[in-house]
């Protein structure tokens, strides 16, 4: 079977989809890489707490793919993982765990996947996908109410000595997200009392 690649080009010299010649016939490559979804594991958090982002890519082309999925808060890098390789209508989801230590309190901030675009493909349209927003607040309003009072004390006071698997077991009391409620829960909240978004 006489099997080869054949590349074409329009008037301006500038290359157009690529074409695989099988005995004569020929046989057009799709090349799309696609984000298809991107999932928060929250809508808000406290400032320093990990958001796990979930973003599936698909390949929607006719051969196998390797490309780069990229995650971010409004401009900014949550993570990149290189080398993705797919097969023709697979598809994978991968989690990035976002430190959302560096984002200021009181904002909204627009989740994002991206793919990074494969040679000959030409609907790039898919290759980011818009999630939503997660609102970060001050540490210590561990309700997410958009303020740091008595309210967040309360439940770190009703947890205060459990761990997870204890029948109290809280894990919004977990402050710093050490696996008991401590001392050190109270911290953050002591330090951010009365501290609030508009």
């Amino acid at each position: 079977m006489d099997i080869h690649d054949t590349r074409l080009t329009d008037c301006s010299g500038g290359p157009i989809e690529p074409v695989t010649e099988i005995d004569g016939f020929f046989m057009s490559l799709i090349r799309d890489v696609a984000i298809i979804n991107v999932v928060r594991s929250a809508s808000w958090a406290c400032q320093g707490w990990f958001v796990d982002i979930n973003v599936t890519a698909k390949n929607l082309g006719n051969m196998s793919e390797t490309f780069n999925v990229t995650a971010y808060y409004n401009s900014n890098l949550i993570g990149r993982i290189n080398g993705v390789n797919l097969a023709p209508k697979a598809e994978i989801t991968l989690t990035f765990h976002w430190n959302t230590s560096l984002a200021l309190p009181c904002f909204n901030y627009t989740i994002k996947g991206e793919a990074s675009t494969v040679p000959y493909e030409f609907n790039t349209s898919n290759n980011v996908y818009i999630d939503g927003k997660v609102r970060i607040t001050f540490p210590g309003d561990i309700n997410g109410d958009g303020v740091v009072d008595g309210s967040d004390l309360f439940i770190v006071a009703r947890a205060f000595g459990t761990y997870p698997g204890h029948p109290d077991w809280d894990p919004r009391g977990d402050v710093n997200k050490d696996g008991v409620v401590d001392g050190s829960d109270l911290f953050p909240i002591a330090r951010n009392y009365g501290k609030g978004c508009p």
